[in-house]
Protein backbone atom coordinates (compact mmCIF):
# COMPACT_ATOMS: atom_id res chain seq x y z
CA UNK A 1 0.00 0.00 0.00
CA UNK A 2 2.73 2.54 0.83
CA UNK A 3 4.31 1.11 -2.52
CA UNK A 4 1.41 2.06 -4.52
CA UNK A 5 0.77 5.45 -2.49
CA UNK A 6 4.69 6.63 -3.50
CA UNK A 7 4.14 5.55 -7.29
CA UNK A 8 1.42 7.34 -7.67
CA UNK A 9 2.29 10.85 -6.00
CA UNK A 10 -0.47 11.14 -3.39
CA UNK A 11 0.21 12.80 -0.11
CA UNK A 12 -3.31 13.06 1.69
CA UNK A 13 -4.41 10.85 4.46
CA UNK A 14 -5.90 7.66 4.21
CA UNK A 15 -9.05 6.63 5.63
CA UNK A 16 -9.59 3.50 7.63
CA UNK A 17 -12.18 2.46 5.59
CA UNK A 18 -10.16 2.42 2.87
CA UNK A 19 -7.35 0.94 4.16
CA UNK A 20 -9.70 -1.75 5.27
CA UNK A 21 -10.98 -2.43 2.01
CA UNK A 22 -7.53 -2.71 0.65
CA UNK A 23 -6.27 -5.50 3.62
CA UNK A 24 -9.93 -7.29 3.04
CA UNK A 25 -8.84 -7.97 -0.95
CA UNK A 26 -5.49 -8.38 -0.19
CA UNK A 27 -5.79 -11.27 1.89
CA UNK A 28 -9.14 -12.76 -0.13
CA UNK A 29 -6.33 -13.49 -2.83
CA UNK A 30 -5.43 -16.97 -3.12
CA UNK A 31 -1.88 -18.16 -3.84
CA UNK A 32 -1.74 -19.72 -7.52
CA UNK A 33 1.56 -21.79 -6.31
CA UNK A 34 1.49 -25.63 -6.53
CA UNK A 35 4.38 -27.94 -5.81
CA UNK A 36 6.69 -29.47 -2.89
CA UNK A 37 8.14 -26.31 -0.62
CA UNK A 38 5.75 -23.35 -2.42
CA UNK A 39 4.85 -21.58 0.44
CA UNK A 40 5.18 -21.44 4.22
CA UNK A 41 3.47 -24.48 5.20
CA UNK A 42 3.76 -27.55 3.16
CA UNK A 43 1.61 -30.48 2.83
CA UNK A 44 2.71 -33.49 1.71
CA UNK A 45 2.74 -36.94 2.16
CA UNK A 46 5.16 -39.40 3.33
CA UNK A 47 7.41 -40.12 0.26
CA UNK A 48 11.09 -41.52 -0.18
CA UNK A 49 13.78 -38.88 -0.93
CA UNK A 50 11.51 -36.25 0.42
CA UNK A 51 13.01 -35.35 4.24
CA UNK A 52 14.27 -32.26 3.89
CA UNK A 53 15.33 -30.61 6.84
CA UNK A 54 12.40 -28.25 8.11
CA UNK A 55 11.94 -26.17 11.60
CA UNK A 56 8.56 -27.82 12.90
CA UNK A 57 7.49 -31.42 11.17
CA UNK A 58 3.97 -32.31 11.50
CA UNK A 59 2.90 -36.24 11.35
CA UNK A 60 -0.93 -35.88 11.65
CA UNK A 61 -3.18 -38.87 11.03
CA UNK A 62 -0.82 -41.63 13.08
CA UNK A 63 -3.89 -43.77 14.30
CA UNK A 64 -3.70 -47.16 14.90
CA UNK A 65 -3.24 -49.44 11.65
CA UNK A 66 -2.90 -46.49 9.59
CA UNK A 67 1.10 -46.54 9.31
CA UNK A 68 2.69 -48.69 8.77
CA UNK A 69 0.67 -49.70 5.94
CA UNK A 70 -0.85 -53.75 5.78
CA UNK A 71 0.38 -55.35 2.98
CA UNK A 72 -2.22 -57.78 1.44
CA UNK A 73 -0.89 -59.68 -1.60
CA UNK A 74 -3.21 -60.92 -4.12
CA UNK A 75 -4.15 -64.29 -5.04
CA UNK A 76 -1.74 -64.63 -7.98
CA UNK A 77 1.22 -62.68 -6.94
CA UNK A 78 3.85 -65.34 -6.14
CA UNK A 79 6.62 -62.59 -4.92
CA UNK A 80 3.94 -61.39 -2.65
CA UNK A 81 3.07 -65.17 -0.86
CA UNK A 82 6.58 -66.27 -1.35
CA UNK A 83 8.75 -62.96 -0.12
CA UNK A 84 12.58 -63.74 -0.55
CA UNK A 85 15.05 -61.55 1.16
CA UNK A 86 15.67 -58.59 -0.90
CA UNK A 87 12.03 -58.22 -1.96
CA UNK A 88 10.84 -54.75 -1.16
CA UNK A 89 8.71 -54.59 1.89
CA UNK A 90 5.70 -51.64 2.19
CA UNK A 91 5.87 -52.25 6.27
CA UNK A 92 9.91 -51.48 6.05
CA UNK A 93 9.46 -48.87 3.67
CA UNK A 94 6.91 -46.77 5.99
CA UNK A 95 9.16 -47.51 9.09
CA UNK A 96 12.13 -45.88 7.29
CA UNK A 97 10.21 -42.68 6.15
CA UNK A 98 9.15 -42.62 9.68
CA UNK A 99 12.27 -42.66 10.90
CA UNK A 100 13.29 -39.85 7.99
CA UNK A 101 10.41 -37.67 9.18
CA UNK A 102 11.70 -37.84 12.79
CA UNK A 103 15.59 -36.51 11.62
CA UNK A 104 13.99 -33.68 9.32
CA UNK A 105 12.50 -32.00 12.36
CA UNK A 106 15.14 -29.11 13.65
CA UNK A 107 13.28 -27.41 15.78
CA UNK A 108 10.14 -29.38 16.75
CA UNK A 109 8.17 -32.81 15.87
CA UNK A 110 4.57 -32.95 16.79
CA UNK A 111 2.55 -36.20 16.13
CA UNK A 112 -1.48 -36.39 16.45
CA UNK A 113 -3.47 -39.30 16.26
CA UNK A 114 -7.18 -40.35 17.66
CA UNK A 115 -6.25 -41.36 21.17
CA UNK A 116 -10.06 -41.66 22.41
CA UNK A 117 -13.45 -43.73 20.70
CA UNK A 118 -16.17 -41.15 20.16
CA UNK A 119 -18.55 -43.28 21.04
CA UNK A 120 -17.68 -44.10 24.91
CA UNK A 121 -14.28 -42.09 24.92
CA UNK A 122 -12.39 -45.14 25.37
CA UNK A 123 -8.58 -44.97 24.93
CA UNK A 124 -7.58 -45.94 21.48
CA UNK A 125 -3.73 -47.12 20.82
CA UNK A 126 -1.30 -45.07 18.01
CA UNK A 127 -0.35 -46.47 15.55
CA UNK A 128 2.88 -48.90 16.34
CA UNK A 129 5.38 -46.69 15.08
CA UNK A 130 4.32 -43.98 17.19
CA UNK A 131 4.44 -46.72 20.65
CA UNK A 132 7.72 -47.77 19.88
CA UNK A 133 9.13 -44.11 19.59
CA UNK A 134 7.47 -43.37 23.00
CA UNK A 135 9.09 -46.85 24.83
CA UNK A 136 12.58 -45.08 23.01
CA UNK A 137 12.51 -42.14 24.82
CA UNK A 138 10.96 -43.95 27.84
CA UNK A 139 14.11 -46.10 27.94
CA UNK A 140 16.70 -44.35 26.40
CA UNK A 141 15.01 -40.48 28.17
CA UNK A 142 13.46 -41.78 31.30
CA UNK A 143 11.25 -39.39 30.26
CA UNK A 144 7.42 -40.64 30.47
CA UNK A 145 4.77 -40.66 28.27
CA UNK A 146 2.26 -38.15 30.31
CA UNK A 147 5.24 -35.53 30.07
CA UNK A 148 4.69 -35.58 26.54
CA UNK A 149 1.41 -36.96 25.22
CA UNK A 150 -1.39 -33.98 25.55
CA UNK A 151 -4.66 -35.58 25.76
CA UNK A 152 -7.15 -33.39 23.89
CA UNK A 153 -10.75 -33.86 26.05
CA UNK A 154 -13.76 -35.27 23.12
CA UNK A 155 -15.19 -32.25 22.88
CA UNK A 156 -13.95 -28.94 22.10
CA UNK A 157 -16.65 -26.95 24.38
CA UNK A 158 -14.91 -28.93 27.29
CA UNK A 159 -14.15 -26.84 30.19
CA UNK A 160 -10.48 -28.11 30.45
CA UNK A 161 -9.95 -25.53 27.34
CA UNK A 162 -11.05 -22.53 29.47
CA UNK A 163 -9.51 -23.48 32.82
CA UNK A 164 -6.54 -20.60 32.52
CA UNK A 165 -4.53 -22.60 34.14
CA UNK A 166 -1.27 -21.48 32.45
CA UNK A 167 -1.95 -25.71 30.72
CA UNK A 168 -1.52 -26.63 27.13
CA UNK A 169 -4.78 -27.12 26.56
CA UNK A 170 -6.53 -23.64 25.26
CA UNK A 171 -8.83 -22.20 22.72
CA UNK A 172 -10.05 -19.34 20.67
CA UNK A 173 -13.76 -20.39 20.33
CA UNK A 174 -16.11 -17.36 21.63
CA UNK A 175 -18.99 -19.65 20.85
CA UNK A 176 -17.53 -22.71 22.90
CA UNK A 177 -16.01 -20.24 26.16
CA UNK A 178 -20.14 -18.87 26.02
CA UNK A 179 -21.41 -22.66 26.18
CA UNK A 180 -19.22 -22.96 29.14
CA UNK A 181 -20.08 -20.03 30.82
CA UNK A 182 -23.59 -20.64 30.50
CA UNK A 183 -23.57 -24.38 32.09
CA UNK A 184 -22.00 -22.38 35.24
CA UNK A 185 -25.09 -20.34 35.39
CA UNK A 186 -27.49 -23.13 34.12
CA UNK A 187 -31.01 -22.86 35.20
CA UNK A 188 -33.95 -25.28 34.11
CA UNK A 189 -35.74 -23.72 30.96
CA UNK A 190 -39.27 -22.32 32.19
CA UNK A 191 -42.36 -24.34 31.08
CA UNK A 192 -44.18 -23.17 27.81
CA UNK A 193 -47.00 -22.74 29.92
CA UNK A 194 -47.24 -21.19 33.25
CA UNK A 195 -50.66 -20.05 33.41
CA UNK A 196 -53.67 -20.22 31.48
CA UNK A 197 -54.17 -17.73 28.60
CA UNK A 198 -56.58 -15.09 28.65
CA UNK A 199 -59.94 -15.77 26.93
CA UNK A 200 -59.82 -16.57 23.39
CA UNK A 201 -62.07 -13.43 21.68
CA UNK A 202 -65.75 -14.42 21.09
CA UNK A 203 -65.87 -15.24 17.44
CA UNK A 204 -64.00 -18.54 18.41
CA UNK A 205 -67.44 -19.89 20.10
CA UNK A 206 -68.55 -19.89 16.25
CA UNK A 207 -67.50 -23.23 15.11
CA UNK A 208 -68.15 -25.94 12.30
CA UNK A 209 -68.49 -29.85 13.32
CA UNK A 210 -65.30 -30.27 11.36
CA UNK A 211 -63.87 -27.66 13.46
CA UNK A 212 -65.15 -29.42 16.64
CA UNK A 213 -63.63 -32.76 15.56
CA UNK A 214 -59.70 -31.18 14.29
CA UNK A 215 -59.75 -29.60 18.33
CA UNK A 216 -60.78 -33.18 19.57
CA UNK A 217 -58.44 -35.22 17.10
CA UNK A 218 -55.21 -33.35 18.71
CA UNK A 219 -56.03 -30.51 21.24
CA UNK A 220 -52.50 -29.43 21.71
CA UNK A 221 -52.09 -29.11 18.05
CA UNK A 222 -55.03 -26.95 17.61
CA UNK A 223 -54.33 -24.36 20.45
CA UNK A 224 -51.28 -23.83 19.55
CA UNK A 225 -51.78 -22.91 15.99
CA UNK A 226 -55.24 -21.04 17.14
CA UNK A 227 -53.79 -18.97 19.82
CA UNK A 228 -50.11 -18.52 18.72
CA UNK A 229 -50.09 -19.07 15.11
CA UNK A 230 -47.18 -21.99 15.71
CA UNK A 231 -46.37 -24.29 12.95
CA UNK A 232 -44.37 -27.03 14.08
CA UNK A 233 -44.88 -29.78 11.67
CA UNK A 234 -41.03 -31.04 10.21
CA UNK A 235 -40.46 -30.95 6.64
CA UNK A 236 -41.02 -33.96 4.68
CA UNK A 237 -37.79 -35.53 3.82
CA UNK A 238 -36.56 -35.53 0.18
CA UNK A 239 -38.26 -38.79 -1.83
CA UNK A 240 -35.15 -41.30 -2.50
CA UNK A 241 -34.16 -42.20 -5.45
CA UNK A 242 -35.01 -45.95 -5.49
CA UNK A 243 -36.48 -48.45 -6.62
CA UNK A 244 -39.17 -49.92 -4.53
CA UNK A 245 -39.50 -53.71 -3.30
CA UNK A 246 -42.04 -53.86 -0.85
CA UNK A 247 -45.37 -51.46 0.19
CA UNK A 248 -44.56 -49.42 2.83
CA UNK A 249 -47.52 -48.13 5.48
CA UNK A 250 -48.09 -44.51 3.55
CA UNK A 251 -48.03 -46.19 0.11
CA UNK A 252 -50.55 -48.66 0.56
CA UNK A 253 -52.47 -46.34 2.38
CA UNK A 254 -52.80 -43.94 -0.88
CA UNK A 255 -53.02 -46.70 -3.18
CA UNK A 256 -55.92 -48.18 -1.25
CA UNK A 257 -57.67 -44.83 -1.04
CA UNK A 258 -57.58 -44.51 -4.68
CA UNK A 259 -58.74 -47.86 -5.79
CA UNK A 260 -61.60 -47.21 -3.00
CA UNK A 261 -62.92 -44.31 -4.67
CA UNK A 262 -62.59 -45.84 -8.45
CA UNK A 263 -64.40 -48.89 -6.77
CA UNK A 264 -67.04 -46.92 -4.73
CA UNK A 265 -67.64 -45.43 -8.57
CA UNK A 266 -68.77 -48.28 -9.86
CA UNK A 267 -65.02 -49.12 -12.14
CA UNK A 268 -63.45 -52.44 -12.27
CA UNK A 269 -60.35 -52.44 -10.15
CA UNK A 270 -58.33 -55.08 -12.60
CA UNK A 271 -58.13 -52.41 -15.15
CA UNK A 272 -56.00 -49.73 -12.92
CA UNK A 273 -52.96 -52.00 -12.31
CA UNK A 274 -51.14 -50.17 -15.22
CA UNK A 275 -51.88 -46.96 -14.09
CA UNK A 276 -50.54 -47.43 -10.58
CA UNK A 277 -47.38 -49.41 -12.22
CA UNK A 278 -47.01 -46.23 -13.64
CA UNK A 279 -46.90 -43.64 -11.02
CA UNK A 280 -43.55 -45.49 -9.74
CA UNK A 281 -44.83 -46.61 -6.32
CA UNK A 282 -45.58 -50.26 -7.02
CA UNK A 283 -42.82 -52.64 -7.10
CA UNK A 284 -41.83 -53.53 -10.54
CA UNK A 285 -42.66 -56.81 -12.35
CA UNK A 286 -44.36 -60.24 -10.24
CA UNK A 287 -43.77 -58.65 -7.04
CA UNK A 288 -45.80 -55.38 -8.06
CA UNK A 289 -48.27 -58.09 -9.50
CA UNK A 290 -48.33 -59.44 -6.04
CA UNK A 291 -49.10 -56.98 -4.13
CA UNK A 292 -51.60 -55.13 -6.13
CA UNK A 293 -53.80 -58.33 -6.53
CA UNK A 294 -53.33 -58.51 -2.63
CA UNK A 295 -54.10 -54.94 -1.70
CA UNK A 296 -56.93 -54.85 -4.83
CA UNK A 297 -58.63 -58.21 -2.80
CA UNK A 298 -58.91 -56.28 0.55
CA UNK A 299 -60.39 -52.87 -1.35
CA UNK A 300 -62.70 -55.02 -3.16
CA UNK A 301 -64.08 -56.70 0.21
CA UNK A 302 -64.01 -53.32 1.81
CA UNK A 303 -65.88 -51.18 -1.16
CA UNK A 304 -68.70 -54.44 -1.00
CA UNK A 305 -69.07 -53.32 3.17
CA UNK A 306 -69.41 -50.03 2.62
CA UNK A 307 -72.51 -50.48 -0.50
CA UNK A 308 -74.40 -52.79 1.81
CA UNK A 309 -73.97 -49.88 4.53
CA UNK A 310 -75.09 -47.28 1.65
CA UNK A 311 -77.93 -49.82 0.31
CA UNK A 312 -77.22 -47.74 -3.02
CA UNK A 313 -78.53 -44.08 -1.99
CA UNK A 314 -76.89 -41.25 -3.15
CA UNK A 315 -75.06 -39.23 -0.49
CA UNK A 316 -76.63 -35.87 0.28
CA UNK A 317 -75.67 -32.89 3.04
CA UNK A 318 -77.44 -31.38 6.27
CA UNK A 319 -76.93 -28.04 6.97
CA UNK A 320 -75.99 -27.58 10.54
CA UNK A 321 -77.20 -23.98 12.17
CA UNK A 322 -77.90 -24.82 16.25
CA UNK A 323 -76.98 -23.04 19.62
CA UNK A 324 -75.82 -25.00 22.23
CA UNK A 325 -75.72 -22.85 25.32
CA UNK A 326 -73.39 -19.98 24.73
CA UNK A 327 -71.55 -22.16 21.32
CA UNK A 328 -73.04 -21.69 17.51
CA UNK A 329 -72.47 -24.90 15.52
CA UNK A 330 -72.40 -23.65 12.02
CA UNK A 331 -71.62 -25.98 8.97
CA UNK A 332 -73.06 -28.87 7.17
CA UNK A 333 -72.72 -32.62 7.86
CA UNK A 334 -71.46 -35.15 4.95
CA UNK A 335 -72.05 -38.45 3.76
CA UNK A 336 -75.97 -38.26 5.07
CA UNK A 337 -78.08 -41.29 3.97
CA UNK A 338 -81.51 -42.41 4.39
CA UNK A 339 -80.38 -45.40 7.35
CA UNK A 340 -78.25 -42.44 8.75
CA UNK A 341 -74.79 -40.65 8.41
CA UNK A 342 -72.24 -43.62 7.25
CA UNK A 343 -68.24 -42.43 7.62
CA UNK A 344 -65.78 -45.13 6.22
CA UNK A 345 -61.95 -44.82 6.00
CA UNK A 346 -59.69 -47.51 4.43
CA UNK A 347 -57.62 -48.10 6.80
CA UNK A 348 -57.74 -49.25 10.35
CA UNK A 349 -59.20 -47.82 13.37
CA UNK A 350 -58.07 -44.30 14.74
CA UNK A 351 -59.13 -42.72 17.91
CA UNK A 352 -59.77 -39.65 15.43
CA UNK A 353 -61.87 -42.05 13.07
CA UNK A 354 -64.38 -42.89 16.02
CA UNK A 355 -64.52 -38.96 17.37
CA UNK A 356 -65.34 -37.56 13.65
CA UNK A 357 -68.10 -40.20 13.83
CA UNK A 358 -69.11 -39.28 17.42
CA UNK A 359 -69.10 -35.75 16.82
CA UNK A 360 -71.11 -36.20 13.46
CA UNK A 361 -73.55 -38.34 15.30
CA UNK A 362 -74.61 -35.77 18.17
CA UNK A 363 -75.09 -33.24 15.28
CA UNK A 364 -77.03 -35.56 12.97
CA UNK A 365 -79.18 -35.64 16.54
CA UNK A 366 -79.93 -31.98 16.51
CA UNK A 367 -80.57 -31.48 12.94
CA UNK A 368 -82.14 -34.98 11.70
CA UNK A 369 -85.55 -34.77 9.49
CA UNK A 370 -88.30 -37.17 8.22
CA UNK A 371 -85.74 -38.19 5.26
CA UNK A 372 -82.91 -39.35 7.79
CA UNK A 373 -82.27 -41.79 10.70
CA UNK A 374 -80.84 -40.70 14.01
CA UNK A 375 -77.55 -43.43 13.26
CA UNK A 376 -74.45 -42.95 12.31
CA UNK A 377 -72.02 -45.79 10.96
CA UNK A 378 -68.26 -45.91 11.28
CA UNK A 379 -66.83 -48.40 8.41
CA UNK A 380 -62.67 -48.88 8.39
CA UNK A 381 -60.42 -51.68 7.07
CA UNK A 382 -60.78 -53.65 10.68
CA UNK A 383 -64.11 -53.16 11.80
CA UNK A 384 -67.67 -51.89 11.38
CA UNK A 385 -69.16 -49.22 14.33
CA UNK A 386 -72.81 -48.48 15.05
CA UNK A 387 -73.93 -45.29 16.71
CA UNK A 388 -77.31 -45.62 17.82
CA UNK A 389 -79.81 -42.88 18.58
CA UNK A 390 -79.37 -41.01 22.16
CA UNK A 391 -82.04 -39.74 24.44
CA UNK A 392 -80.23 -35.89 24.99
CA UNK A 393 -77.60 -35.40 22.38
CA UNK A 394 -77.62 -31.60 23.00
CA UNK A 395 -76.06 -32.28 26.49
CA UNK A 396 -73.13 -34.04 25.06
CA UNK A 397 -72.54 -31.73 22.65
CA UNK A 398 -72.14 -28.99 25.12
CA UNK A 399 -70.05 -31.10 27.55
CA UNK A 400 -67.95 -31.80 24.67
CA UNK A 401 -67.58 -27.78 23.80
CA UNK A 402 -66.96 -26.90 27.51
CA UNK A 403 -63.75 -29.06 27.37
CA UNK A 404 -63.29 -27.00 23.84
CA UNK A 405 -63.56 -23.92 25.44
CA UNK A 406 -60.79 -25.13 28.51
CA UNK A 407 -58.81 -26.27 25.53
CA UNK A 408 -58.07 -22.89 24.61
CA UNK A 409 -57.10 -21.29 27.69
CA UNK A 410 -54.22 -24.30 28.45
CA UNK A 411 -53.24 -28.02 26.89
CA UNK A 412 -55.36 -30.36 28.25
CA UNK A 413 -54.49 -34.04 29.31
CA UNK A 414 -55.73 -35.03 26.58
CA UNK A 415 -54.24 -37.68 23.48
CA UNK A 416 -57.01 -39.44 21.53
CA UNK A 417 -55.28 -42.66 21.18
CA UNK A 418 -53.98 -43.02 24.58
CA UNK A 419 -57.38 -41.90 26.39
CA UNK A 420 -58.89 -44.50 24.33
CA UNK A 421 -56.86 -47.02 25.35
CA UNK A 422 -57.03 -46.13 28.65
CA UNK A 423 -60.69 -46.31 28.71
CA UNK A 424 -60.46 -49.84 27.03
CA UNK A 425 -57.74 -50.96 29.74
CA UNK A 426 -59.97 -49.50 32.23
CA UNK A 427 -63.58 -50.43 31.51
CA UNK A 428 -62.98 -53.35 28.84
CA UNK A 429 -60.25 -55.34 30.47
CA UNK A 430 -61.18 -54.64 33.15
CA UNK A 431 -58.02 -53.12 35.04
CA UNK A 432 -57.60 -51.19 37.80
CA UNK A 433 -56.65 -47.35 37.18
CA UNK A 434 -52.59 -47.66 38.25
CA UNK A 435 -52.18 -50.60 35.91
CA UNK A 436 -53.85 -49.03 33.40
CA UNK A 437 -51.50 -46.45 33.24
CA UNK A 438 -48.49 -48.32 33.57
CA UNK A 439 -49.69 -49.59 30.07
CA UNK A 440 -49.99 -46.56 28.63
CA UNK A 441 -46.26 -45.12 29.48
CA UNK A 442 -45.16 -46.79 26.93
CA UNK A 443 -46.65 -45.53 24.62
CA UNK A 444 -46.13 -42.94 26.05
CA UNK A 445 -42.41 -42.18 25.78
CA UNK A 446 -42.19 -44.61 22.98
CA UNK A 447 -39.11 -47.06 21.96
CA UNK A 448 -35.74 -47.81 19.68
CA UNK A 449 -38.86 -48.90 17.22
CA UNK A 450 -42.00 -47.14 17.64
CA UNK A 451 -42.68 -43.52 18.02
CA UNK A 452 -44.27 -42.23 21.26
CA UNK A 453 -46.93 -39.44 21.55
CA UNK A 454 -44.23 -37.52 22.96
CA UNK A 455 -42.36 -37.36 19.86
CA UNK A 456 -45.00 -35.20 18.49
CA UNK A 457 -43.81 -31.50 18.39
CA UNK A 458 -46.82 -29.91 19.45
CA UNK A 459 -47.31 -32.01 22.55
CA UNK A 460 -43.21 -32.18 23.61
CA UNK A 461 -43.38 -28.43 24.00
CA UNK A 462 -46.16 -28.35 26.16
CA UNK A 463 -45.34 -31.85 28.93
CA UNK A 464 -41.46 -32.44 28.18
CA UNK A 465 -41.27 -31.62 31.78
CA UNK A 466 -44.38 -32.23 32.98
CA UNK A 467 -45.92 -36.27 33.62
CA UNK A 468 -49.69 -35.62 31.82
CA UNK A 469 -50.97 -38.66 32.53
CA UNK A 470 -52.26 -37.72 35.90
CA UNK A 471 -56.40 -37.69 37.43
CA UNK A 472 -57.12 -35.10 35.42
CA UNK A 473 -56.07 -37.15 32.26
CA UNK A 474 -58.42 -39.95 33.26
CA UNK A 475 -60.90 -38.19 34.22
CA UNK A 476 -61.15 -36.37 30.93
CA UNK A 477 -60.70 -39.53 28.74
CA UNK A 478 -63.94 -41.29 30.41
CA UNK A 479 -65.60 -37.90 30.32
CA UNK A 480 -65.23 -38.13 26.64
CA UNK A 481 -65.16 -41.64 25.85
CA UNK A 482 -67.54 -43.06 28.15
CA UNK A 483 -70.92 -41.24 26.73
CA UNK A 484 -69.44 -42.98 23.39
CA UNK A 485 -69.24 -46.68 24.13
CA UNK A 486 -72.42 -46.65 25.73
CA UNK A 487 -73.91 -45.45 22.20
CA UNK A 488 -71.36 -47.55 19.91
CA UNK A 489 -72.17 -51.00 18.87
CA UNK A 490 -69.51 -53.69 16.90
CA UNK A 491 -71.04 -54.97 13.64
CA UNK A 492 -71.19 -58.99 14.26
Amino acid sequence: LGRMETVGGYDEQLTVEVVAEFLEKHFQQSSQASGFISGGVTFCAMLPMRSIPFRVVCLIGMNNEALPRSQRPLSFDLIGRHPQPGDRSRRNDDKYLFLEAILSARQTLYISYVGQSIEDNSPMPPSVLVSELLDTIRRGFGVEEDAIVLRHPLQAFSPRYFQGDRSSLFSYSRENFEAIRSLRHKSAPAPFFSAPLPAPPPEMKLLSPEQLSQFFHHPVRYLLQNRFSLRLEEQMAEQQDHEPFTLDALTRYQIGQSLFRQGLAGNDLKNFYRVQEATGRLPQGAVGEFAYRELRTEVEDFVGRVQSEVCGHPPRHLTVDVQVAEFTLAGALTDVYPDGRIQFRFARTKARDILSAWIGHLCLGMVADDRTAFRSTLVTADETLHFTSIAQPEAILEDLLQIYWRGLHAPLHFFPELSLEYVRQRFKKPRKPADAISVLRRKWTGSDFNRGELDDPYVRICFERADPLDDAFRLLAERVFLPLFEAARKAV
